[in-house]
This record gives structure tokens, C-alpha cells and sequence, in this order.
């Protein structure tokens, strides 16, 4: 369990997280902590901070990126809360799903059909309860411009 900064209050639920299951990760020693959609909404609605990785094994890009979101994590030192969108223990589905894409809108991509969705993966730094910056999908780019790139945002929160 973690703050969000500075002695503030309230912690946020978090559990440990496997992420071998990503490209060039370790199961240990890796700057990741898992965290349920519920958690992630409420650090935005009570005005939070924190680095938020939305992501799942299944997706390509994700397997790519991942291990750049830990160099830039390992680098600064900060702690990204990973969200597994197909988590079956903390699902990321129904009134959950919709409360994100109502509350995240501007920060989601649209569907061919014109509606809001998640895609993924995407690094969403909230501060004080807001939006500073978010990426879907990725940077391109060599490998030390990908992490710089990363860096940067999570910089932000310092």
C-alpha cells in the first residue's frame, strides 16, 4: 500500500504483480504494483497522484513498451500502478468500464463506431485528482528516446 505523496492521505489498495509475463521483464524487483480500476477512480475523485499503467499480456504493443515504462520507472524511481484490463480477480467490465470511459473520455481514444474506448497500453499521470498527461499505444523511436519519452512524463509528478 501506497500514498500519493507527502504524507497525504488516503492509500491506495494495491497488490503485488507478476510481470514476467511482459517482454524483457522480471517477476521481481520491477517498480510495478497492481491496482484494481476501483483504486485507479478513486485516486483521481479524491484528488490523488500516482503513475497508471493500463495494459494486459495479450496485447502486442503492450509486450513491447512494458519493459520501457520499468526503465524510466527504475530510473526516477517511481512507483507505476499497473491495471490488468483482463484481470479476472479485479475485472475492468461493465459499470466499472463505463464509469472510466465517462470519467477518462478525453484521455480515450475513439472506436470505429465514434465511441470512447480503452486502448492500450496507456500511462496516465494523475496529480491532485487530475489529468497532466497521458500516451495510448507507445512512443516510437530508439530504445533510449522511448524511455526519455517515458521520463518525462513520469517527471512530471516531482
Amino acid at each position: 500500500m501506497y500514498g500519493w505523496g507527502k504524507g497525504k492521505e488516503p492509500v491506495l489498495d494495491t497488490y503485488p504483480i507478476d510481470m514476467s509475463i511482459y517482454e524483457g521483464m522480471k517477476s521481481v524487483d520491477h517498480h510495478f504494483l497492481g491496482v484494481s480500476p476501483q483504486e485507479l477512480l478513486r485516486c483521481y475523485k479524491e484528488e490523488g497522484s500516482g503513475i497508471f499503467y493500463l495494459g494486459f499480456k495479450g496485447c502486442g504493443v503492450c509486450q513491447s513498451m512494458t519493459q520501457y515504462v520499468e526503465e524510466a520507472g527504475e530510473k526516477l524511481d517511481k512507483v507505476i500502478y499497473y491495471l490488468d484490463c483482463t484481470s479476472t480477480e479485479y475485472p475492468f467490465k461493465g459499470d466499472i468500464y463505463d464509469e472510466y470511459v465517462s470519467t477518462f473520455e478525453a484521455y480515450l481514444m475513439t472506436n470505429e463506431s465514434g465511441a470512447k474506448t480503452v486502448y492500450t497500453p496507456q500511462l496516465m499521470i494523475i496529480k491532485d485528482g487530475k489529468v497532466i498527461d497521458s500516451n495510448i499505444g507507445g512512443f516510437s523511436g530508439f530504445e533510449d528516446e522511448i524511455v526519455e519519452a517515458y521520463e518525462e512524463m513520469m517527471a512530471k509528478l516531482d
